[in-house]
């Protein structure tokens, strides 16, 4: 086995990337005492996914959820304790409290797989760009790469697992690392694969300035108000008859990414014609505030979002700081749900999906004659917000 890695082993990609204060790592254990189960948990992923999900993919992230999560304790990544069970919170587009805290984001993730496989002594080739596919007769057989010296590398494979991530860099302001440029897809659609469900990107809104951030949902149910480059509130100018900005942002309060089906999604909206109609900042957002927000009787109802979120991790306000579309789910008929782990406020693609493809991959290796991974040649209180 060898890793050829774009950035540095151990400490790059999307994974390692913090964007948010913790990782929720959703598993239906009735960790909540709430009645959950994998039976839940994939009606939850169909109800959000509105008929575009595959039924048999839900299920297996559903029933497998378990395994990796005790997949990660044993080599080492920390899930938040409540007492003698797992802290778990109610994210988005979830029915039931599912979502395991880990600290940090997911950088745990990464650090604690990476140090298993240096134990496992598994090749790696850090700073190398794979630039394409070798095939013949339908069969990809290597790659074609640049090290880090710029020499060309052939690398001859039984079995190819690309882990490039998305394409978030093809938008102006996002939240991921610049190395995320969506090299699996360069690759392998001249290499004639067929792409699917490229139109689903999740969109939300994230800080700017002082420092690049999710937005988190919960924060929302503080009704932080939103202003235009001269500090006048502009969301009700950009509302329908009828509704409210406290209606609109409570709605917010639920879940993350911009959705089409509820009024959540008149707050990127307006967002997004403010900025068009000259009222953004110089970095390009809007800006929020909490001035007016009464934080100690907000904490003190623990039925809120935000107590769930902030209070219970130990978090004041200023905790949204930087800690550690990159997995999407194909569904039948060609279409897809922003990423399977999203719709249900999680991250568990990559590690649910990556022992099943190294089954696969080790299984098709039995057919093939090369040896694989072997190298042939060198050749104030204010934040910016953007909906992105």
């Amino acid at each position: 086995m060898l890793v050829a890695i774009k950035g540095e082993f151990r400490k790059s990609g999307a994974t390692f990337h913090s964007v948010a204060e913790v990782g929720a790592f959703n598993v239906p254990d009735d960790a909540g005492k709430v009645g959950d189960g994998p039976d839940v948990f994939v009606e939850d992923i169909l109800n959000a996914a509105q008929d575009m999900a595959d039924p048999r993919l839900a299920r297996i992230l559903a029933q497998e959820a378990g395994d990796a999560m005790q997949y990660l304790e044993k080599y080492g990544v920390t899930f938040e304790k409540s007492g003698n069970g797992y802290l778990v919170f109610q994210a988005c587009f979830s029915s039931r409290p599912r979502s395991h805290v880990i600290p940090e984001h997911f950088k745990p993730i990464v650090k604690a797989l990476g140090q298993e496989a240096s134990r496992r002594q598994i090749g790696v080739l850090d700073r190398t760009m794979i630039v394409d596919l070798i095939v013949r007769d339908g069969q990809c057989v290597g790659v074609i790469a640049l090290g880090a010296d710029g020499v060309p590398l052939i690398i001859r494979s039984k079995s190819t697992i690309l882990t490039t991530g998305g394409a978030s860099q093809i938008f102006a302001k996002n939240l991921y690392p610049s190395h995320i440029t969506g090299d699996g897809y360069a690759m392998a659609y001249p290499a004639g694969a067929r792409l699917a469900n490229l139109e689903f990107m999740q969109a939300g809104v994230s800080t700017l300035t002082p420092f690049v951030n999710l937005f988190g949902n919960y924060l929302w149910d503080a009704q932080p108000r939103l202003t235009d480059r001269n500090g006048k509130p502009f969301l009700a100018d950009y509302l329908p008859a009828g509704l409210s900005p406290e209606a609109v942002i409570a709605q917010k309060a639920k879940h993350f990414p911009f959705s089409a089906s509820d009024i959540s999604r008149y707050i990127e909206i307006a967002i997004q014609q403010a900025i068009n109609d000259g009222r953004g900042s110089d970095e390009g957002g809007v800006y929020m505030d909490f001035i007016d927000c009464d934080f100690e009787t907000l904490f003190a109802d623990k039925t809120r979002s935000i107590t769930n979120y902030v209070g219970n991790s130990d978090l004041g306000i200023t905790g949204i700081i930087p800690r550690g579309e990159l997995f999407r789910v194909p569904l039948t008929d060609g279409r897809t749900v922003w990423r399977i782990s999203r719709l249900v406020g999680m991250r568990l693609g990559i590690i649910l999906w990556s022992p099943i493809a190294g089954e696969f991959a080790g299984y098709k290796e039995t057919d093939r004659p090369c040896q694989s991974g072997t190298v042939l040649a060198k050749h104030g209180r204010h934040v910016h917000v953007r909906a992105r």
